[in-house]
């Protein structure tokens, strides 16, 4: 198993009284920059919405953030991912507060996604009648929530 992977951070929006907190984890992770150095004023200001990434993260990295963002500036709207590293998947994580978190599997672009066979093992052991939207709110509601309230911040984002 590979020990490092590319890690990027967005942080779309937080309390302006906790953008110090955030801009602390980031300054955590070795080798961290903003995609634009100079709009960030060399790392001293957070820009919402801007590409903060690293080449080289350990693969703890992603849930080291996540968790340290939550805790200490709970009101951020966040996501993040470790990229795919040759057969093991990359880890996607995305909080938008009072929405909730969503944590999974994803692509080297961040984009979510989830085993078709788990999903048809799932739509299978539904019972008789359920209807699909039933089904999505029982197995996959925290996922649609979170991933659609992400939606609006995303939307400058280039994929």
């Amino acid at each position: 198993m590979p020990d490092c992977a590319p890690f990027q951070l967005y942080v779309y929006d937080v309390a302006p009284g906790e953008e110090a907190a955030v801009l602390e984890v980031i300054a955590g992770v070795e080798d961290m920059e903003a995609e634009d150095p100079v709009a960030a004023l060399g790392g001293s200001l957070l820009v919402r919405g801007m590409r903060y990434a690293t080449d080289d993260a350990p693969f703890s990295t992603a849930q080291e953030v996540a968790a340290d963002l939550t805790e200490r500036a709970p009101t951020a709207v966040f996501e993040l991912w470790l990229d795919p590293q040759h057969e093991y998947g990359g880890y996607y994580v995305a909080q938008v507060p009072d929405v909730g978190t969503y944590e999974g599997a994803c692509d080297s672009l961040g984009a979510p996604y989830v085993s078709l066979l788990l999903l048809l093992d799932s739509a299978a052991a539904a019972p008789d009648g359920t209807t699909v939207r039933d089904w999505i709110q029982a197995e996959h509601a925290q996922a649609a929530f979170v991933l659609t309230a992400l939606r609006p911040y995303q939307a400058g984002r280039p994929y």
